[in-house]
């Protein structure tokens, strides 16, 4: 910053949060600002340089005083204000947002409190960014647009700004140029080693067609290389990846043989994979059924005094692959029986939970109830016969000397009936109304 009678000096040992823009300026220059000296509520800066063309002017700002309001408004050459209160400890900028143009270079920035601000405006420092005009012509627009990619994609920390080969003197480092028959420049060498370069290899050196020579040794990129890389200039780019060697270079017979290996190995792998989880299916398929069709489920114990029918119905229930319970088991899955869910004439049902947690309704066969051992036997047969998926199905039963059980499926929602009962009775209330 230019020094002036009527600014005053601040600084700070503070670590101002830095900017996270390509406009950025470090910390160390955020730590130190003028102010308006005395009593002072309104900061000038003029300057006459006749070798601006056209500029355009950035404030960078960082207020280390917190301990009062500070409001300021920026005008550039008297342009509209731009109304400002700057950030404690961390970096800002505000920009005149137009090239301004001027014969005479001069220019003129005005920082001036506003009525609620209790400090003077600060400034922490200027930079002005200029049109050079110069009669050489530019990079070709296509080898700029990817060198600028590649720039933003790896965020590169050279002096990478302006045109990327003019001014020849000003070339940007790594990158060397040279002229078409039309006098274009045109990007034919770019060396990036040792740049702390991250990520993958982009596709965006690929549309660099002028390319001769690319060399990314020393950095840590990974990931395949870009097919059309190495066809650049009909197959005579030079191309530096991981060594001082040139990867593009034609392989040889044995390198190509253990490539194909390679490939077959990876086609072959994934197939008997495939084969083995295939095999191992159908092995476990056929044990499965072989175990189902062994399996001889426990004799039911007759009840006693059952009839001939009733032998029957016990005798089909024995043929199912249902779960035999002992009354202990019934026991620990009803909680002692506490919770009663329903009773018929064959005695009452008891909501119970399985090991797995399953939900199951528990009908117990009442001992002082004759005709509750027909329609329990009747239930029997219905569901060993009936299969359907609106229809509960029989998860065990129970039949140790006198305690006699169905266990199947607990509907939660209720049964059918009383789904229709309530619809009926709903029906009939709006009838009345």
């Amino acid at each position: 910053m230019p020094t002036n009678p009527m600014w005053a000096n601040l600084s700070t040992t503070s670590n101002i949060q830095e900017e996270s823009t390509m406009f950025g300026v470090p910390s160390a220059i955020l730590q130190k600002a003028v102010t308006v000296a005395g009593n002072g509520t309104m900061l000038n800066i003029m300057s006459e340089d006749r070798s601006f063309f056209e500029f355009m002017v950035f404030l960078h700002l960082a207020d280390f005083q917190d301990n009062k309001i500070r409001q300021f408004n920026v005008y550039f050459n008297s342009d509209n204000p731009l109304p400002y209160i700057p950030q404690y400890l961390a970096a800002d900028y505000v920009y005149s947002r137009n090239w301004y143009s001027s014969t005479d270079g001069k220019f003129n920035i005005t920082l001036a409190a506003t009525a609620k601000s209790l400090l003077p405006p600060m400034l922490n420092a200027l930079e002005i960014y200029t049109l050079v005009a110069h009669s050489t012509p530019t990079t070709f627009s296509k080898d700029f647009d990817a060198i600028m990619a590649i720039k933003f994609e790896y965020g590169i920390k050279k002096n990478w700004m302006g045109d990327p080969c003019s001014p020849s003197r000003f070339a940007w480092d790594g990158v060397i140029c040279r002229n078409t028959s039309d006098n274009i420049p045109r990007i034919i060498s770019l060396d990036l080693s040792n740049s702390n370069l991250h990520g993958v290899i982009s596709n965006n050196f690929t549309l660099l067609t002028a390319l001769e020579n690319l060399n990314l040794t020393g950095n840590q990129l990974n990931g395949t290389i870009p097919g059309s890389l190495c066809k650049l200039n009909a197959g005579s780019f030079i191309f530096s990846y991981n060594s001082d060697q040139d990867v593009c270079k034609k392989t040889s017979p044995s390198s190509s043989r253990s490539r194909a290996t390679i490939l077959a190995i990876s086609i072959a792998a994934p197939v008997m994979v495939v084969a083995i989880l295939g095999l191992s299916y159908l092995i476990w398929r056929v044990k499965r059924k072989s175990n189902i069709f062994a399996y001889n489920p426990p004799r039911v114990p007759e009840p006693t005094n059952a009839s001939r029918n009733e032998k029957y119905h016990w005798d089909h229930l024995q043929e199912n692959e249902n779960r035999q319970f002992t009354y202990e088991e019934l026991e620990k899955i009803t909680d002692n029986f506490q919770l009663i869910i329903g009773e018929g004439g064959f005695g009452r049902v008891y909501h119970g939970r399985l090991e797995d947690n399953t939900e199951v309704a528990v009908k117990m066969l009442s001992g002082t109830s004759s005709s509750g051992f027909n329609g329990f036997l009747a239930e029997v047969q219905s569901l060993t016969k009936v299969h359907h998926k609106n229809l509960v199905s029989l998860v065990g039963y129970c039949s140790e000397k006198a305690h006699l059980a169905l266990v199947y499926e607990y509907m939660s929602r209720g049964n059918l009936f009383d789904h229709l009962r309530g619809l009926y009775i709903a029906k009939l209330v709006r009838l009345k109304v």
